[in-house]
C-alpha cells in the first residue's frame, strides 16, 4: 500500500461544512463557526444545510448534493460534518453512484465527525483506503465545549503535526487493559457500534481484519450491546482483528441497566476468546470527553496499556 501525502490544515484554511444526517440548529452552527474562526479557520456551507425532512437535514438528494459538492470544492481542505443523529447510511448507495471515494482521493480531503458519521468513515476506508478524523461535530455542544488542550491536539492532528509513537498525545490518556496485556499493531478503524452494526448485511459491511477496532456508543444497555456484537461476530466482521480499544459505552444508559460489570462481561464474552488485547478508557465518543481520534492510520496498543499513533492522519492510503 503506497502513501500519498494528504492535505494538512493550518490557520487560514477553510472547511466545507455539510449535514449528511440529522437537522442542524442555526444557533449552534453560528456558534461553532465563531469558535473555529478564533483559531484562524473558516467555514463554507450552503443554505441547504438548514433544510429539514422529518428528523433529517433534508431529503437524500439535498444532502448528497452538498456532500459531493464539498468533495469537489477546490477551495476547501476538509469536510466537517455539522451533526450526527441519523441519515448517513441512507446516502451510501448514492455515494457509490457519484464516485464519492474517488473524489475524496483526488482532492485528498479529510472527513471529520463522529456518531452517525461512522458510516462515512467506514465508507471512506472501504472504498478509498482514506484516513479520517473521529472528532466533535461542528454544530454541536461537543465542539463548543471542547477543552483548550483537546482543541490544540485536534488542530495539530489536522495539521499533520502531532508527535508519534511514545510521545503521541493519546499516550497521555488514562487507559487500562480489560483483558490480555499484550501489544498489537494495525490500522485503527471503527466508531459508533450501532452504526457499524447497521452496515452488517449491506454492501458496505465493515471488516477489521489486521486492524485495531475502536468502539463507542450512547444509551445502549448491555443486552443491546450484546445483541449488536453478536450480530457482527456471526457476520464475520471481527475475523483477523488484532486488538480492541473502547471509548465510553455507559453514557445515558438508563440506571436500571447500569450494573457496572455487565458491559465488561459482554465485551469479554465476545472478544476474550480471540486472545487479543482490549484497552478501555479512550476519551472519544459520546462520553464527557470527546477528543480527536484518527481513523485509517497505523496505531499500536502497547504492552503497558497505551494507544500510540504511528502515522499522521494526513498520509492518505490508496
Amino acid at each position: 500500500m503506497r502513501h500519498i501525502k494528504g492535505q494538512s490544515l493550518t490557520a487560514g484554511n477553510t472547511f466545507s461544512v455539510v449535514a449528511p444526517s440529522s437537522c442542524v440548529e442555526r444557533k449552534l452552527l453560528i456558534a461553532g463557526e465563531k469558535k473555529a474562526k478564533q483559531f484562524g479557520y473558516y467555514l463554507s456551507y450552503t443554505p441547504q444545510i438548514f433544510k429539514r425532512l422529518r428528523y433529517m437535514a433534508g431529503p437524500e438528494d439535498v444532502r448528497i448534493d452538498d456532500l459531493v459538492a464539498a468533495a469537489r470544492d477546490t477551495e476547501t481542505r476538509a469536510i466537517w460534518c455539522a451533526r450526527g443523529g441519523v441519515g448517513a447510511t441512507r446516502l451510501l448507495p448514492y455515494l457509490d453512484r457519484m464516485r464519492f471515494g474517488s473524489l475524496l482521493q483526488k482532492r485528498r480531503k479529510l472527513l471529520i465527525g463522529y456518531s452517525d458519521i461512522t458510516a462515512l468513515h467506514s465508507y471512506a476506508w472501504q472504498k478509498a483506503k482514506l484516513s479520517s478524523v473521529h472528532a466533535p461535530l461542528m454544530a454541536t455542544p461537543s465542539w463548543l465545549n471542547m477543552k483548550p488542550k483537546a482543541v490544540k491536539d485536534f488542530l495539530a492532528l489536522l495539521a499533520g503535526q502531532v508527535e508519534l509513537g511514545k510521545k503521541s498525545y493519546t499516550c497521555k490518556w488514562p487507559t487500562k487493559f480489560l483483558s490480555t496485556k499484550q501489544s498489537a499493531e494495525g490500522v485503527l478503524l471503527g466508531g459508533n457500534l450501532s452504526v457499524l452494526c447497521a452496515l452488517v448485511g449491506t454492501p458496505w459491511q465493515p471488516s477489521f481484519r489486521n486492524g485495531l477496532l475502536f468502539l463507542e456508543d450512547i444509551a445502549e444497555p448491555p443486552y443491546r450491546l450484546d445483541r449488536m456484537l453478536n450480530q457482527m461476530h456471526q457476520a464475520g466482521c471481527f475475523k483477523g482483528l488484532k486488538g480492541l480499544v473502547l471509548g465510553d459505552l455507559e453514557q445515558d444508559v438508563p440506571k436500571f441497566y447500569l450494573k457496572k460489570t455487565h458491559w465488561r462481561e459482554v465485551i469479554l464474552d465476545h472478544f476474550a476468546g480471540m486472545k487479543i488485547p482490549i484497552l478501555k478508557g479512550i476519551p472519544a465518543g459520546h462520553g464527557p470527553r470527546n477528543e480527536a481520534l484518527p481513523l485509517g492510520v497505523q496505531a499500536c496498543i502497547t504492552s503497558s496499556g497505551k494507544l500510540e499513533l504511528l502515522e499522521q492522519v494526513t498520509s492518505h492510503h490508496y
